[in-house]
C-alpha cells in the first residue's frame, strides 16, 4: 500500500479516537492540523487518546504524545512511522 494511504487510514483512526475523547459528534469536525491541545484536550484526555491509540496499534505510545505531537497529522505521522519501524 503506498505511504499516502497508509497515512490516510491511520489518519481516519486519530481522528475518529480524537473526536471520541473530546465527544464530538464525528472525526470530519477536526482540522487535522489543528493543535489537539487547543482543541480543548486536557492532560487526561491526552492520556485516554494514548491508550486507546495504543490499544489499536500494540504501539507502545508515550505519555507525551500530544504534546511531542500536536496534531491529529503528527501523530498519524508518528503512529505510521513507528509501525514501519
Amino acid at each position: 500500500m503506498p505511504d499516502e494511504e497508509w497515512h490516510g487510514i491511520v489518519l481516519d483512526i486519530v481522528r475518529s479516537e480524537a473526536a471520541a475523547v473530546l465527544a464530538l459528534p464525528g472525526a470530519e469536525d477536526l482540522d487535522t492540523q489543528a493543535e489537539l491541545l487547543d482543541l480543548g484536550f486536557s492532560s487526561l484526555m491526552a492520556v485516554e487518546l494514548r491508550n486507546q491509540l495504543g490499544a489499536i496499534t500494540g504501539i507502545s505510545v508515550p505519555p507525551t504524545l500530544v504534546y511531542d505531537y500536536p496534531s491529529t497529522h503528527d501523530v498519524a505521522t508518528f503512529l505510521c512511522d513507528a509501525l514501519a519501524a
